[in-house]
């Protein structure tokens, strides 16, 4: 990676940057942890067969505290119900409170209606900002720009997350990956119902709910967006 050659005042760190090609993310974010940064890295994802994507990953003395994908729905309700943590209808009701405090988090309503506590809340909207990295760990072609001492909203921080742990998971997604890729290809690859014996109480809890949308038009990008699963999951679900 290179830093920028702009001119900046003496008293500001400069804007460090590079492209996936040559400096893979996890590289990045092992040196960002190693010099325990603090600052936002934005990365820009370069796809070669849909538009391109960009996401940022936020770091509090090199560890990561929140993450965000533009143009990726806030999940967090979704996630808490298929955890069984969170009811349908507290949900639609905290939507719905939502659309009339558009400024309020959704996590925030939950608890006010005692729908959800701190711990529960905290522990899952760890678990969706690891999802995110996740994500970003698997765009190979882009470019990305860490600028220093730049934070999230206080509101959308989470406990801290060691960078160890999330390439360690990585390293086993990738694994795994390699094995799903066997018959689910691309994200580009429509799946179609046949008449086949399937029991359905054997599935995993994903991949019962990814197969109702199995209807020879939706593409798995198409079937991740409407199960609420992501790319990953939903992929790893038709595998099963």
């Amino acid at each position: 990676w290179t830093r920028s050659s702009s001119t900046t005042p003496a008293d500001r760190p400069m804007p460090i940057r590079g492209n996936l090609s040559e400096a893979g993310l996890s590289d990045v974010l092992q040196l960002l942890a190693l010099g325990q940064k603090t600052g936002c890295l934005s990365v820009a994802h370069a796809s070669p067969d849909g538009p391109h994507a960009f996401g940022s990953i936020y770091f509090a003395h090199g560890r990561i505290v929140h993450a965000a994908l533009v143009n990726r729905r806030d999940r967090i309700g979704e996630l808490l119900m298929r955890a069984g943590v969170l009811d349908e209808p507290d949900l639609r009701a905290a939507l719905v409170e939502q659309a009339s405090e558009p400024d309020a988090r959704l996590g925030e309503i939950l608890m006010r209606r005692a729908a959800v506590d701190r711990v529960t809340l905290d522990r899952w909207l760890r678990a969706q900002v690891e999802e995110m990295v996740h994500h970003l760990l698997t765009w190979k072609v882009g470019t990305f720009s860490f600028e220093a001492e730049v934070r999230p909203d206080p509101r959308d921080a989470v406990p801290a997350i060691e960078i160890g742990s999330v390439l360690l998971e990585a390293a086993r997604r990738a694994d795994e990956a390699a094995v799903v890729a066997t018959e689910v290809p691309s994200l580009d690859t429509v799946f179609t119902p046949i008449a086949a014996p399937v029991d359905v109480a054997e599935l995993t809890m994903d991949a019962r709910r990814v197969l109702p949308l199995v209807d020879g038009r939706r593409d798995v990008r198409g079937l991740a967006e409407d199960g609420g699963l992501g790319e990953d999951g939903t992929a790893r679900a038709l595998f099963d």
